[in-house]
């Protein structure tokens, strides 16, 4: 096996079980017995059970986001805002999926949340996504402002502000297993929110 066939067996095993029990119930053993390899193949390729945790929450929240934008051949937020050029597509699209049926991802991103509190190198991480997240949201925003096509009334901070409340609400929900609202009228809501956004057209004139 490869440094990066391993490092890939390791991360995916301790993704499970940090999903499962948590950073603080989550043991080294509990990680060997799930992907197979020995303890000393985690201190080697993360140095720490700490190391790992690290390693797997910014794969797996950076690989979120990138999935959510349609963008999985990015490889930083720098990138993505190239990427996402039309700003009332990507809340479409943030907002649907926010709907999503829940994955591993949403109770191990939780537990990320979480173990800010105690780990400040995981609180830097997680402050990074939302941070660098928001600032994306913001920049489309103004783009599109500035270009006619969004409300220049519109705070973009705000916006921006709103999709981080409503990311961190469905994580919630999808881990407490709350009922979903119907996919259509979700969607519905979504597009009538968005639509509020887009700059008021004038008249056609042939149309008089």
């Amino acid at each position: 096996m490869t440094s990066e066939q391993t490092r890939a067996e390791l991360a995916s095993a301790a993704a499970e079980i940090f999903a499962q029990k948590g950073y603080d119930g989550a043991s080294i053993s509990d990680i060997t017995r799930e992907s197979g390899l020995s303890s000393g193949a985690i201190y080697s390729h993360y140095g720490s059970k700490a190391g790992l945790f690290f390693a797997v929450v910014e794969e797996r929240g950076r690989q979120e986001f990138t999935d959510l934008v349609g963008a999985d051949h990015l490889e930083n937020y720098s990138e993505l805002n190239e990427h996402v050029a039309d700003m009332s597509e990507f809340l479409t699209l943030a907002g649907t999926a926010l709907e999503a049926e829940s994955s591993l991802d949403t109770p191990l991103m939780v537990e990320a949340i979480v173990a800010s509190k105690q780990h400040p190198e995981v609180a830097e991480l997680v402050s990074t996504w939302f941070v660098d997240g928001e600032q994306l949201i913001v920049d489309t925003i103004r783009e599109e402002q500035d270009a006619g096509t969004l409300d220049p009334s519109v705070n973009a901070e705000a916006v921006a502000r709103l999709t981080t409340f409503l990311t961190l609400g469905a994580r919630l929900a999808g881990v407490m297993s709350l009922p979903n609202v119907e996919s259509d009228d979700w969607s519905s809501l979504i597009s009538r929110l968005v639509g509020s956004l887009r700059s008021e057209q004038p008249d056609n004139p042939s149309a008089n």
